[in-house]
């Protein structure tokens, strides 16, 4: 195995030429486009002059030649961009063209089958999110990413089912994604979700926890009621022997899953009723509510009734 060899990789499609032999056992390896992407030695095979006389697969003499161009995504659907922020440093974005509006969640997928929870959130037909950021040099240890999509439209439309995927980042396929960001037109590596990852059953994923407690479940989108106390006595009765970090997780979880369910069930305000303690949980929801594009306006909810422990909501 010297620079210069032509091989091909054992764990995915596609082949390169080696640019650069590692003293950690790992190779630089040009692909298509001139992209250059480290593998184990491992993990690649020479292929020998010889066999593409048994095959009868003669090289190409005008491949070198041919000049690819970035391909366009799609005008619609939902993509995974990952855009530099510097030379190694790239931001993971979601972005989405679909005509509907997101309710997801992102979250990373362990190889003892466990899930990390990333982040959850609604996001606008138009808009993107950035999920996280990673250093390409680092791009054979990405852990995969399972998003669970629900489509949401005011207006009537045909029924979509929701959209749960595992999208794995390949070295050898992923730098073959070079395209135009959706929104920007800037160069990036773009995959269309629809199109990529490998589709799961909801049921095969985990039921997240947050330290040691299960998440509020809300299963079907129904509307809440028009006010919802977060104190930690009237949501669960399982709350003695939890830590105070614990509780914070429970309150907010209930928090962002009833914002949710407000959203998509049309419902136009809603009060939170919070406390007010040391402020923690309020600044945490105010927080919350200032990024979410869905909200109008909130404020502190009738003092005469609530004190200062209750938050206003009013929904675009």
């Amino acid at each position: 195995m010297n620079p210069g060899d032509k091989v091909r990789f054992l764990r995915s499609s596609g082949e390169g030429y080696i640019r650069k032999i590692n003293p950690d056992k790992t190779v630089e390896v040009e692909i298509e486009d001139g992209f250059i992407i480290p593998v184990l030695q491992s993990e690649i095979v020479v292929i020998a002059s010889e066999e593409r006389q048994v095959f009868n697969k003669p090289e190409d003499p005008t491949k070198d030649q041919a000049v690819s161009k970035p391909s366009q995504p799609s005008s619609q659907g939902i993509f995974v961009v990952i855009a530099p922020f510097n030379d190694n440093i790239h931001k993971i974005e979601l972005v989405n063209l679909s005509g509907s509006e997101l309710l997801y969640t992102v979250a990373e997928e362990h190889e003892d089958q466990n899930i990390h929870s990333l982040v959850r959130n609604i996001l606008p037909s138009g808009k993107s999110q950035i999920l996280g950021e990673r250093k390409l040099s680092e791009l054979k240890d990405w852990l995969p990413l399972i998003f669970q999509i629900v489509f949401f439209r005011r207006e009537k439309s045909l029924f979509r089912p929701p959209l749960v995927k595992s999208v794995t980042f390949s070295p050898a396929s992923f730098f073959k994604n070079k395209k135009k960001h959706p929104l920007t037109g800037k160069d990036a590596y773009v995959m269309e979700i629809d199109r990529i990852g490998k589709s799961i059953q909801p049921d095969a994923i985990p039921m997240l926890e947050v330290n040691g407690q299960i998440s509020p479940e809300i299963i079907r989108f129904e509307e809440p009621l028009s006010i919802v106390d977060l104190h930690i006595d009237k949501i669960t009765s399982n709350h003695q022997q939890m830590k105070a970090d614990e509780i914070l997780a429970y309150q907010l979880g209930l928090f962002e899953k009833t914002m949710e369910n407000a959203l998509a069930s049309g419902m136009k305000e809603i009060t939170f009723i919070h406390g007010t303690g040391n402020g923690t949980l309020k600044n945490r929801i105010h927080k919350l509510l200032g990024q979410n594009p869905n909200v109008d306006y909130f404020k502190d909810a009738l003092k005469e009734k609530f004190g200062y422990g209750a938050t206003f909501v009013k929904f675009r």
